[in-house]
């Protein structure tokens, strides 16, 4: 998930280091009050649920009463304390990365979709320039399916006492779910395109999406399309 622009504008002034510095003043002083004031560990929810974490790795550390519980807690506390600095790098690379590639691509996350039946189709839009001093051009490719998983489910049910509403219920929920992974994967296959070089003219307009060889599943390999010649 892209970051917010809040989210950003809380990341951007931040320093790592003192940041990181943080964190283990925090172990060496026994007190997280210095740490929780930091608003950027609510920026977003990893970071929220990676403090929660280490809070709870040094809460159990503080409370142990056995010298050998307090050493075992304290070793986790600080292993936990690795794993918040390296979240809070992750996430300050993500805000790198995601500037970096606007200004040449912007891939829009809030693709559109429809379903008719056991036709699946979904369309993902983007704009591009060649250089940041080129116009921006804009762009859409449309994945279409045939989903197979009607037959799967009423083939797997087969002999099992189940009403008709029931088995149109679960052939229900098995075709959204599989849309809603087509749009993960759409957005995906788009976006890495874009970040391994691709241009938005070498995407075509329409993309057919294959089922897997091995099950009656959509094969996410298979939205891995051809780019066009120009």
């Amino acid at each position: 998930m892209k970051l917010t622009t809040q989210q950003r504008n809380l990341l951007s002034g931040l320093d790592e280091d003192t940041v990181s510095r943080a964190i283990y003043l925090a172990l060496e002083r026994g007190d997280l009050s210095e740490l929780e004031a930091n608003d950027v560990w609510f920026c977003t929810p990893h970071l929220a649920t990676q403090l929660g974490i280490f809070k709870r790795a040094f809460t159990t550390w503080q409370s142990a009463a056995s010298e050998g519980k307090r050493l075992e807690s304290e070793c986790f506390a600080q292993k936990m304390a690795d794993t918040l600095r390296h979240s809070l790098r992750e996430t300050l690379y993500q805000l790198s990365q995601e500037v970096t590639e606007e200004r040449l691509y912007i891939v829009d996350e809030y693709v559109s979709s429809r379903r008719l039946g056991g036709s699946l189709e979904v369309t993902v839009k983007f704009e591009w320039r060649d250089s940041v001093f080129d116009d921006w051009k804009s762009g859409s490719i449309h994945f279409v399916y045939e989903s197979n998983l009607k037959k799967a489910v009423e083939r797997m049910n087969k002999g099992k006492r189940k009403t008709r509403a029931e088995l149109r219920r679960q052939i229900e929920e098995a075709l959204d779910t599989e849309l809603q992974s087509m749009e993960s994967s759409a957005f995906q296959t788009v976006r890495n395109f874009f970040r391994e070089g691709g241009t938005g003219r070498s995407i075509p307009e329409e993309h057919l999406v294959q089922r897997s060889l091995h099950s009656d599943h959509l094969n996410n390999h298979s939205l891995n399309f051809k780019p066009l010649d120009h």
